[in-house]
């Protein structure tokens, strides 16, 4: 398995093929909601490749100089269970400490707080509905210090 991060064409194009087999196909996300504005070449994606095929991504995004908010986690169904999310976290996490962020904020299905408990988050919020799914917001401080 091999990791690439990009904003080049190539990875956008990676990143979506996964969006819309993970969040449109299997959990039936519409397209217009799944696919938003921040889908541009100013958002690079951490990818993990299997011998050439896309089987994971996260998309980076910066909300501020501090903090760094992971979206759009997928990992294809037959990859699952094999540390390839938490891997990718865990590495975007350290991207995000080298370009000066010490937080992180996702937004997670209800179904994946375990997942990201184990990653260290916290839910930070109540829960809500969007896109049909139930979500809540979850933090993290980067540095153990500032917890």
């Amino acid at each position: 398995m091999k990791t690439y991060f990009s904003n080049e064409q190539w990875a956008q194009t990676y990143g979506l093929y996964l969006r819309n087999i993970v969040f449109v196909q299997e959990m039936g996300v519409s397209p217009s909601v799944e696919f938003d504005h921040l889908d541009n070449y100013d958002h690079p994606y951490l990818l993990m490749m299997d011998n050439g095929l896309p089987v994971g991504a996260v998309r980076y995004l910066q909300k501020d100089s501090e903090t760094v908010h992971p979206d759009s986690l997928c990992v294809l169904e037959e990859y699952r269970n094999r540390s390839i999310g938490f891997r990718l976290m865990l590495m975007i996490e350290q991207k995000a400490l080298e370009n000066g962020c010490v937080f992180s904020v996702i937004r997670s299905h209800t179904r994946t707080i375990p997942f990201y408990h184990q990653l260290g988050y916290s839910v930070a919020s109540e829960e809500y509905i969007e896109d049909g799914n139930l979500y809540v917001e979850m933090q993290k401080s980067l540095i153990p210090s500032l917890v």
